[in-house]
Parts: C-alpha cells; sequence; structure tokens
C-alpha cells in the first residue's frame, strides 16, 4: 500500500489553502547552557497541559508547560546506554512524543545516534522509566485504521542524513513497509491530530527541497528549508500550514517562514542562533503551537523558541 495515496492524495492548494485568522507570536521560552538534539511537545503526565521535552547528549528533560513559561521537572539521564561505534558526523539525535497507546499520557521515543539503543520512556507518575528498547531511529508514529505504527529511520553512517526508504513497522515487529523515498533526507517531520484519518508528513532531500508524503518530487512552487521544519495546523483551521528555517550560509542570521499560501507567508528574523529542530504540538484539537531549537555551536548554548496564534 503506498501511503501517499493513504493519505488522500491531498493536492497542494488544498493543503496550501486558507490565509491565517489573527498574528503569530514567537516567544522565548528556555535558555540553556550545553548541546540540545531535538525537542518535542506533549501531555506526557496525562494532566490534559502540554509538557517541553528535551533531548540532550546525556539525559532527556521534562519540563511542566503553563502560561508560556516552562520548568525543568524530570530528568532521566543516559548514563546506562553505551556508545555507538559508527557516529555521524555532528552529535545528532531523534525526539518523538506522541500518545502511542491513546491511555491520556504521551510516550517519549527517542535515539541518539552515537548511543546504541534509543528507548521508549513512560511516566510513573513520579519519574520516567524505560518501558522498550529501540535500535533504529524514530521519525514519527502513525495511526492507520486507527492501529499506531511508527516510522524509523536508518542513519547514514559518515553523514548527517538517513538513508532512504524508512519503515513503517509495528512497535513488536523487526521490520514493516519501507516507504518510498528513494534518496538520503536530513529530516522528516508529521503531524496527525486527534481523529484525524491521515497524516501530514513533510521532508528534506540533500538539497534543502521540501516533500510532501512518500513523493520524490519536489513541492511545486519550489520551497526551501533549512534543517528545521514540520507541519503545522497554526490557525486551527484543520489544514497544516509548513513551518520552515530558512537556507543560510554559515554566519547569516537564521529565520523562521511560516508558509501559508504561494502568495503569503510569516517570517521573523528574532532568533538567537542557528535553528536545529522544529516540532509542533501532537494530537492537539484547533490551532497548534510549534517548538524551535535554536544552537549557538561555539558558545554551546541552547535556546526554546514557541510559535503560536
Amino acid at each position: 500500500m503506498n501511503l501517499v495515496r493513504y493519505l488522500g492524495a491531498i493536492a497542494l492548494g488544498q493543503v496550501l489553502s486558507g490565509a491565517p485568522s489573527g498574528e503569530l507570536h514567537l516567544t522565548r521560552l528556555l535558555e540553556l547552557d550545553g548541546v540540545v538534539l531535538d525537542v518535542g511537545m506533549g501531555d506526557v503526565t496525562g494532566d490534559g497541559r502540554s509538557d517541553v521535552v528535551l533531548l540532550r547528549l546525556d539525559a532527556v528533560e521534562l519540563y511542566q508547560f503553563e502560561d508560556s513559561q516552562a520548568e525543568l521537572s524530570v530528568r532521566y539521564r543516559l548514563s546506562h546506554l553505551p556508545q555507538e561505534r559508527i557516529r555521524t558526523r555532528e552529535a545528532r539525535g531523534r525526539l518523538v512524543v506522541e500518545d502511542f497507546n491513546r491511555d491520556g499520557r504521551a510516550e517519549i521515543f527517542y535515539r541518539v545516534l552515537h548511543r546504541r539503543p534509543g528507548e521508549v520512556l513512560a511516566w510513573t507518575g513520579t519519574d520516567l522509566r524505560a518501558v522498550r528498547n529501540i535500535e533504529r531511529v524514530p521519525l514519527c508514529v502513525i495511526r492507520m485504521a486507527s492501529r499506531p505504527l511508527v516510522l524509523f529511520g536508518q542513519a547514514e553512517p559518515g553523514t548527517n542524513y538517513f538513508m532512504p526508504a524508512p519503515e513503517l513497522c509495528d512497535i513488536n515487529e523487526p521490520h514493516g513497509r519501507s516507504v518510498e523515498i528513494t534518496s538520503p533526507f536530513w529530516d522528516l517531520r508529521c503531524l496527525q491530530p486527534e481523529g484525524a484519518e491521515a497524516p501530514w508528513m513533510l521532508w528534506v532531500d540533500r538539497q534543502a527541497r521540501l516533500h510532501r508524503g512518500e513523493s520524490d518530487e519536489p513541492l511545486e512552487p519550489e520551497l526551501l528549508s533549512g534543517v528545521g521544519m514540520t507541519p503545522a495546523d497554526l490557525d486551527g483551521d484543520g489544514q497544516p500550514e509548513y513551518v520552515l528555517s530558512a537556507p543560510v550560509w554559515p554566519g547569516q542570521a537564521d529565520a523562521v517562514r511560516v508558509h501559508i499560501t504561494p502568495e503569503s507567508s510569516w517570517t521573523s528574523r528574532d532568533i538567537v542562533g542557528s535553528i536545529r529542530a522544529m516540532a509542533a504540538e501532537g494530537g492537539r484539537r484547533g490551532a497548534a503551537r510549534v517548538l524551535l531549537l535554536s544552537c549557538e555551536r561555539a558558545a554551546e548554548r541552547c535556546r526554546i523558541y514557541l510559535l503560536e496564534r
């Protein structure tokens, strides 16, 4: 079965239709020392409010999040995980925060690429505990006919890319169906709001071109992205906007862009450092929020921004 057909073969004009109402706001949420690899958002504790989750080289951190304020709640250390012999050119990791089993609490899927293996973490009521090991890199959770499947990628040795043909798997099976992406890609993000029959899936190739679903043809008109991107329904109209970092030369100021229609977009350059990753609030009904992770490589200092309407 071809996933892009399952997605309903949504036309580009439909996906990008509808101008947003109101203004977008970018707020600095956290300022942190040390390297952060990825960021996610979801209701991990089951209290009805979204939590902020950060993946570091040596820990997963859970922050309670309310009224645009975030406070560290739990740090799950990764010292028990062995080092992987094969490393990427830079330290990379991947974080997926999703209510996989629909129990009202989101699980945390993570993998630091130079550690072996990754894990799935669940909330115990007071702390995070590992409930499963995972060998590959989690990209997103997709529900097909109400059945949760995990899209796993494989890091390309010696580069900062993922290998072609990620696999859509039952979490209890070692292998699944290959997704028809035939070239290495930098990143892949998807979003499937509660009740939606199909996810929105975007990925970025080596040439910084944006793709939708399994298509190896870049979006037309051609959209380019830096290393951070995600689909997000920022205006709550049921259709995604594309949140993209600007592809910039080293040393240039980074920026975040919200692509609404080919004629309409929103841009902010109020970013310190280089955008490393983005994540939309998964499963939320109505207008979504997006977290942006930016880091200053020389200073090893990172910031988390919140983009919302």
